[in-house]
């Protein structure tokens, strides 16, 4: 259900609830929304729509059965999923995901795993808050060496799965579970030498660092720096 809502009149920020009733799987589709309600399909050469949808544009994905939705750019300022029994796909068909300031939040009723496919983007300072089960970024992820921070807080897990990642800016771990996946070059036998988190700083303040590939093999993790506060490493040979 896709809930369309004016919340702040003065920042004019707008919620909108996904349902996929149109059951034509595209986010944009006005039909997938409560009171036939969708976010706005911003050009990526409308700046002043970017500006507004990275500032004012809250998605909410919840209790639905229909947990696939498919779209090209995306432009929000907050994530939710929450509250639902079955893993969500979001898929960017190959284009870009991007985020603005507001939290990416993941609170499943149950310990699924839910992804988003396509690049991602940051467009600001975020914290994402994985409260349970695991969410799966797995493709390209960036910040265009804007140097933007992730701040990964709650008890579930975080899994980034591309070895060829543009992210420069920190990474700060608070809890739960980080995994780092990367290829293996099984013709050379050889680990490979990975920047799955980006080349900024890690800072652990907390929860567990898990480093793995698909082919049963450790592998080098490459970090622009590294600061502990409260450090557990575990290296985990296959996928699980």
């Amino acid at each position: 259900m896709f809930l369309s809502g004016l919340l702040n009149l003065s920042a004019q920020v707008t919620v909108y609830t996904w349902s996929g009733l149109a059951q034509d799987e595209y986010l944009y589709t006005a039909g997938n929304g409560v009171n036939n309600t969708a976010p706005a399909n911003v050009s990526s050469v409308d700046t002043t729509g970017i500006t507004n949808a990275l500032t004012n544009t809250q998605l909410v994905f919840g209790t639905t059965g229909i947990t696939y939705a498919n779209y090209y750019t995306l432009y929000v300022n907050r994530l939710t999923i929450s509250g639902n029994v079955m893993g969500y796909q979001l898929e960017g068909a190959y284009e870009t995901t991007h985020v603005g300031s507001g939290e990416v939040v993941y609170a499943p009723a149950n310990p699924v795993t839910s992804s988003l496919d396509g690049g991602l983007q940051l467009e600001a300072n975020q914290t994402w808050d994985v409260q349970s089960g695991t969410l799966f970024i797995a493709d390209d992820f960036s910040d265009t060496t804007s140097n933007y921070t992730i701040t990964k807080t709650g008890a579930g897990s975080l899994l980034f799965d591309n070895s060829n990642q543009d992210w420069s800016g920190g990474r700060v771990l608070s809890g739960g579970r980080t995994v780092a996946y990367a290829e293996f070059d099984s013709s050379l036998f050889e680990p490979v030498v990975s920047e799955v988190l980006g080349t900024g700083t890690l800072t652990f303040n907390g929860g567990t660092l898990v480093a793995a590939t698909q082919a049963g093999s450790g592998y080098a993790l490459m970090l622009g720096g590294l600061t502990l506060a409260g450090l557990r490493w575990r290296r985990r040979p296959n996928r699980a």
